[in-house]
């Protein structure tokens, strides 16, 4: 498959959110989520997906802040207190459970804690899917 400079160069406008010209692996993983959610929902029903914040998925600089902000202690992990912390903060109320299914989820090391690349993973699912 042969692309145009100019399609090379519309695909960097849409994944390199950053603007340094190179795609970085969140960067790329934001793009490949969108697009795979987008071409799945499509063809799972008429409803459309295309709402007004679906317009873009979410930028990698914004996701690092929110990751930043529930990395208490900043050693570059969401651990499981710092997750339960974090959802108690913003609902009011979260059960262990609840908290625990969500980190098995997000975790997809098992390693009992979550990266930066899997928070980048978990939201990116997380924006698609919510209607």
């Amino acid at each position: 498959m042969k692309f145009t400079e100019e399609e090379v160069y519309a695909f960097m406008r849409e994944v390199d959110t950053d603007g340094d010209s190179r795609i970085d692996f969140n960067e790329f993983t934001v793009y490949w989520i969108g697009k795979q959610q987008l071409a799945s929902s499509q063809q799972r029903s008429a409803k459309s997906v295309l709402f007004p914040k679906h317009e873009t998925s979410p930028k990698v600089s914004t996701l690092r802040s929110q990751f930043a902000e529930l990395d208490a202690d900043g050693n570059g992990y969401i651990s499981l207190n710092e997750l339960k912390l974090a959802l108690v903060k913003k609902t009011g109320t979260y059960t262990d459970e609840e908290v625990h299914k969500i980190m098995v989820e997000a975790d997809e090391d098992g390693d009992g804690k979550i990266s930066f690349d899997e928070y980048v993973v978990m939201m990116v699912k997380a924006y698609w899917e919510s209607p």
